[in-house]
């Protein structure tokens, strides 16, 4: 193998100076992701009767709990989430050879290092349902895991759910967090307590510092609070990386029988199919993310 010293390469920049980009806006730079939302209604009139209904949202690593509910569910409308650069738009890509073995100083690793930042960055398509839980007029949403994604299309699909599709009286949440005193469940909301919806949740204890929601719950909490739309998070105990928590059992048999009885009020039959199917499904979720932690 040949070495050359660095003073031969016209090395590459790994970062830009800030200097070169004086007059770039941050927010309108190619750099930022644009995401385009169009909006499938099965039925207009299902839709209009259900837009005010309570809704429900869960991440996708707690859409176990949602799948489980022993009601039939329905879709009233889809949200196609189309991402992209808006660098993307009208432009022509290139194709570069990375690896040429006929010519060893055509290697570079920052060139290697890019091209693999840009095929993670791909373009990609996201389906959000919308679903009606028939005979208890509440709406649920389970959001997928927005893989290689900007932060900011939490904010954006927010508005947009809430502002363009639903108008909800009230939003329940669940979220995932590493609770460190001893709590399988704890609660964040946003009005009242003393308000009939927050008295369904009374027993739960109120998330105390240094611990935090993020991620598309916190985006709908922050938003629907200014909206003024009484909203109830719900955390449950977890652990491991963001996107990839590990729920703990306990925190879903507690869900589970927080939802069934204080929430919906199932009869003890629904109760029971909730909760195994639940239990059941929170098992094969855990089969999921376990391989983030071998």
């Amino acid at each position: 193998m040949l070495f050359k010293p660095w003073s031969e390469f016209e090395r590459a920049p790994r970062h830009a100076l800030s200097e070169d980009y004086q007059d770039e806006d941050p927010l309108t730079s190619n750099k930022v992701p644009s995401f385009k939302f169009s909006q499938n209604v099965s039925s207009t009139q299902d839709l209009e009767i259900n837009r005010k209904n309570p809704l429900i949202v869960a991440p996708y690593n707690l859409k176990f709990v949602l799948d489980a509910l022993p009601v039939t569910k329905s879709i009233i409308a889809s949200i196609t989430i189309t991402k992209g650069r808006k660098s993307d738009e009208g432009s022509t890509t290139t194709t570069t050879s990375v690896n040429d073995d006929d010519d060893d100083d055509g290697y570079l690793q920052d060139q290697q290092l890019y091209s693999a930042t840009g095929q993670s960055e791909a373009f990609s398509t996201f389906v959000v349902d919308i679903l009606s839980l028939e005979g208890l007029q509440i709406n649920v949403v389970a959001m997928p895991n927005f893989t290689n994604s900007h932060p900011m299309i939490n904010n954006q699909l927010t508005r947009y759910l809430i502002e363009q599709i639903l108008s909800p009286e009230n939003i329940l949440l669940l979220s995932p967090c590493c609770i460190n005193y001893n709590e399988s469940l704890g609660k964040v909301i946003n009005f009242s307590h003393d308000a009939p919806l927050a008295q369904k949740f009374a027993n739960i204890s109120f998330l105390k510092p240094p611990h935090f929601v993020s991620g598309i719950t916190a985006s709908v909490m922050s938003f629907a609070t200014l909206k003024n739309i009484p909203t109830v998070n719900l955390v449950l105990d977890s652990e491991g990386v963001a996107n990839f928590e590990r729920i703990n059992e306990d925190s879903v048999l507690e869900i589970i029988q927080v939802l069934g009885k204080d929430y919906f009020k199932f009869d003890q039959t629904q109760y029971k199919k909730f909760r195994d199917v639940a239990v059941k499904k929170s098992s094969l979720n855990d089969y999921v993310t376990s391989g983030m932690y071998i």
